[in-house]
């Protein structure tokens, strides 16, 4: 509060300044009763924003398990790894098969003859280069008098698909000129005209682009490149040497995976629920949660117990609770994974079906179901933002408010001060005038 004038009490003998202070604490009683909401109202929304959060990690677990390809999880093996290695997706169905490498898919590779010095012009003739890689157009390279190895070099590895570097062996140079990608469409055809690099000639031809030769269990196959990623749905196999023995790709199904989702969603199931619980309980008559009666709260609450006791179809399981998933008496769940284990064990397709969506029938699985409800309610325009945002401009009003109420509080106090000023000084004329009457009395008399 500003005061800019100074009454002392001295000449009337009142404390004007306790008298003041009290004055404008009564008449700024509305503006702490406004800070209070304030506090209230932003401590209500500083936990509406952590909930949406912990919603919002709810959805993006439960949105991880909506997909049958998502819920798959497969581990697969090869009996030579340094032939053959193998990875694998959800979409993968568990089996075995033999992988026979033939050949691997390789790039073009030559050199060039040798030549004495890198930096020297004219020691390969004049003339012209041409380049072709694969079925596109061909690119030719002028070459003169002055043109040096490293020149050359620079102007074949501008061509696209190809690469050119100088090479030295301890006493002369080459040009290396490779192909970038593998397979026989990537060749590499070079001829000369004026030259005597020799790029042309097959001496000089270290490798040819070719495909990948390989079969599977017996059906020949070819590739481009070393990687076979379209043989079987979400299987990967890279071939890395040629191998006459057959090696053997198992792939088995593997319940860790669902098991740790499933774990990951009830984790965040139960932090959703404790929150909505510390904040909405009540404790006493003189002890409750900043969010205590919340209808929207008591809503959700309502929704996440619906889908956790959710029975769907008429499939082998029906329902969490089948899969082990169970409801306690505060809300939370727990996770039986030995249950869940069973269930995956019997029929591991029926807990996809019932977990899973299913875009061919247009079956909405619980997983998805709960992360639809998760995003309405903690989404970027749920509704717990949605009441974020209203309670940012409630605060940024009541703020708006107390500044204005400070001011005439702050005006108001001044008047005061003035006021008193004023009486303080008046009484101190009047006590200087009585104060002379009486002097000028006591001389009268005493003459």
């Amino acid at each position: 509060m500003t005061n800019n004038i100074s009454i002392t009490g001295l000449g009337s003998g009142m404390d004007t300044a306790s008298i003041v202070d009290a004055l404008v604490k009564a008449q700024g009683a509305p503006i702490d009763r406004l800070s209070s909401q304030v506090s209230v109202v932003n401590a209500q929304k500083n936990t509406l924003s952590t909930l949406a959060t912990h919603l919002t990690t709810l959805a993006s677990k439960a949105d991880a398990m909506k997909s049958a390809v998502n819920l798959r999880s497969n581990v697969a093996t090869s009996t030579d790894t340094s032939a053959v290695s193998v990875a694998v997706s959800g979409s993968a169905r568990a089996g075995a098969f033999d992988v026979v490498v033939d050949q691997l898919a390789m790039s073009h590779r030559s050199y060039s003859n040798v030549v004495t010095a890198r930096d020297q012009g004219g020691l390969f003739g004049a003339g012209s280069i041409s380049v072709q890689v694969g079925s596109g157009a061909a690119v030719v390279v002028d070459v003169t008098a002055t043109t040096t190895l490293d020149d050359l070099a620079a102007s074949l590895d501008n061509i696209a698909g190809l690469d050119a570097s100088v090479i030295y062996d301890g006493s002369q140079y080459r040009l290396q000129v490779s192909g970038t990608q593998t397979g026989a469409a990537n060749a590499v055809t070079l001829s000369e005209s004026g030259t005597t690099l020799g790029l042309a000639d097959p001496a000089n031809l270290r490798q040819a682009a070719q495909n990948s030769e390989f079969s599977i269990d017996g059906i020949d196959m070819t590739r481009s490149t070393n990687l076979v990623d379209d043989a079987f749905a979400g299987v990967s196999l890279s071939l890395t040497k040629a191998s006459a023995t057959p090696v053997t790709i198992n792939i088995t199904s593997d319940s860790t995976g669902m098991q740790t989702k499933m774990k990951e969603l009830v984790e965040a199931y139960n932090t959703v629920v404790r929150t909505i619980r510390s904040q909405t309980a009540v404790v006493g008559a003189n002890n409750a949660g900043k969010l205590s009666g919340d209808s929207t709260l008591a809503s959700l609450q309502r929704g996440l117990s619906g889908m956790m006791s959710k029975q769907v179809g008429a499939g082998v399981f029906q329902s969490f609770a089948e899969l082990g998933v169970a409801t306690q008496r505060d809300g939370t769940l727990t996770l039986d994974s030995a249950k869940l284990e069973q269930a995956l064990t019997t029929n591991r397709d029926a807990v996809t079906s019932l977990v899973a969506s299913n875009s061919t029938t247009s079956y909405v699985g619980l997983a998805e179901s709960l992360s639809v409800l998760a995003k309405d309610y903690g989404g970027v325009t749920g509704i717990l933002r949605s009441r974020t945002t209203a309670m940012d401009t409630r605060i940024r009003d009541m703020n708006t408010q107390m500044r204005q109420m400070q001011a005439r509080l702050d005006a108001y106090e001044q008047q005061l001060n003035a006021r008193f000023a004023a009486m303080e000084s008046q009484v101190n004329v009047w006590k200087a005038t009585s104060s002379s009457l009486s002097i000028a009395t006591n001389s009268n008399n005493s003459k």
